[in-house]
């Protein structure tokens, strides 16, 4: 028969493992969420150059603006490659 406390010693680390392998998820749950933004965002400033609205290197910090900010960010990108690149 298995005692009480093998029990007790085998749910305690079962626990504490569970518990953190949750508070990993979250940051690595935000981290793909950041990095499906950018992709995202990479993907509307090659279609803003397809189309030929706009002439804009896409660079990865050009991606991540867009991917952050979403559209006012294309906008904000827009303008600096028609003004300031």
């Amino acid at each position: 028969m298995i005692s009480l406390t093998a029990i007790i010693s085998f749910l305690i680390p079962v626990a504490i493992l569970m518990l953190i392998l949750k508070l990993i998820a979250l940051p690595i749950k935000i981290i793909i969420h950041l990095l499906i933004n950018v992709i995202l965002g990479g993907i509307i400033l090659f279609a803003l150059s397809a189309a030929g609205i706009v002439t804009v290197a896409l660079t990865w910090w050009m991606a991540a603006i867009v991917g952050f900010l979403g559209v006012p960010g294309a906008i904000i990108v827009a303008i600096l490659a028609i003004f300031v690149i």
